[in-house]
């Protein structure tokens, strides 16, 4: 066994949750030796069918441990985004820093590799979202949650930032309450949409916090229309004497 037996039972769990949530099959088969390896991959998918089991597509990750190589085979379907090197270069490469003192640690290990290089066929796949369960074991990480503890604060943020502009300095201000609520949600939404594509970590983001920037921006935003005449009339232009920032001097036109 090249894997230990937690991690490979704990990886076979979430690969196949993953092809029944997208249709992908993704299979990982490790060999000790490079002599077996076009045996296997003849036989995966010649044999074994698997771009038939697959609705979507397949890949399988063929690894020769010992030599520290590996090959990448895909049904017909996938061949194109895969027919750049960065995936198989980046597999091989997280292969070389196994057990290797040259590299910054020298415990990085064979079951960190495999979830690396399986986050990376991942994202080849779809370089958008990211489906893939965290693995349950200690030590083994890949999808970074950065993105996703950013979007928590910063979409409310944005969506209130932007229905008070679109409020002040625009004519959706003088629409309806309908119109502007609308509008103003619709356009906050967008924001969120862009902000977490530049956030996109590698790997992509998980869907429920881009659905969550969404739903809090769309209802922030709305939320700054509807309450418009409360908050720009009566609060900030200071239409009426009892304005909050009314003070004991007072300025008129004329």
């Amino acid at each position: 066994m090249v894997l230990s037996r937690s991690y490979a039972e704990d990886l076979n769990r979430r690969l196949n949750h993953y092809a029944e949530q997208t249709g992908y099959g993704i299979y990982i088969v490790l060999l000790r030796d490079q002599a077996d390896v076009s045996y296997f991959m003849r036989r995966l998918f010649v044999w074994e069918k698997l771009d038939k089991v697959s609705p979507d597509g397949a890949v399988a990750l063929v690894i020769a441990y010992r030599n520290r190589e590996a090959r990448i085979a895909t049904s017909e379907n996938l061949n194109r985004k895969f027919a750049q090197p960065d995936t198989i270069t980046y597999v091989e490469k997280q292969l070389a820093w196994v057990q290797n003192r040259q590299f910054w640690r020298d415990n990085f290990t064979i079951e960190e590799a495999v979830e690396n290089s399986v986050g990376k066929i991942i994202e080849t796949i779809d370089p958008w979202f990211y489906l893939l369960e965290p693995s349950s074991e200690r030590g083994v990480y890949f999808h970074s949650i950065l993105a996703e503890m950013i979007l928590f604060p910063l979409a409310p943020f944005s969506a209130l930032m932007s229905g008070i502009f679109l409020m002040a300095f625009s004519r959706v201000g003088d629409f309806g309450v309908l119109a502007r609520s609308m509008i103003a949600g619709v356009s906050a939404s967008l924001l969120a949409v862009a902000e977490a594509c530049l956030l996109r970590q590698p790997g992509g983001i998980l869907p429920a916090v881009l659905y969550y920037s969404m739903i809090a921006a769309f209802v922030v935003a709305a939320l700054v229309g509807a309450l418009k005449p409360f908050w720009f009339n009566d609060k900030f232009t200071g239409k009426k004497s009892d304005a909050w920032w009314s003070g004991p001097v007072h300025f008129y036109r004329g």
